[in-house]
């Protein structure tokens, strides 16, 4: 199971930091901060559809893991979107993060586009 902290996102200065984030070491941060600017270049279109599907459904009351399993379950366009961002992010990290971070960083990009 998924476990992503809530009441996150991105604000104007850039990613509101968590409780979990004050409990990392400097690696893991370097790690975290390698995983938002691959979020921050996507170089793929459809990203922005991607978060609009996932907040719509965190705003309608279902947790980040409901919506992400839904997107990805439902297919389509916004699931082949999140597999192309994947498989091209594949090759941007010397060492491929932990899927509980890249999804902590999903988490606080729709997140933050909720209303």
């Amino acid at each position: 199971m998924l476990l992503a902290p809530q009441n996150s996102g991105i604000n104007r200065n850039g990613p509101i930091r968590t409780q979990t984030d004050a409990i990392r070491g400097p690696r893991e941060m370097d790690q975290q901060a390698a995983i938002e600017a691959v979020f921050s270049d996507p170089r793929i279109e459809g990203m922005n559809e991607l978060y609009a599907v996932i907040a719509a459904r965190m705003a309608s009351g279902e947790s980040f893991e409901e919506a992400y399993n839904r997107m990805i379950q439902d297919g389509g366009t916004t699931a082949n979107t999140w597999i192309r961002f994947c498989v091209q992010c594949a090759g941007r990290f010397e060492e491929p993060p932990e899927e509980a971070d890249f999804l902590t960083v999903l988490e606080r990009f729709c997140s933050s586009r909720i209303d």
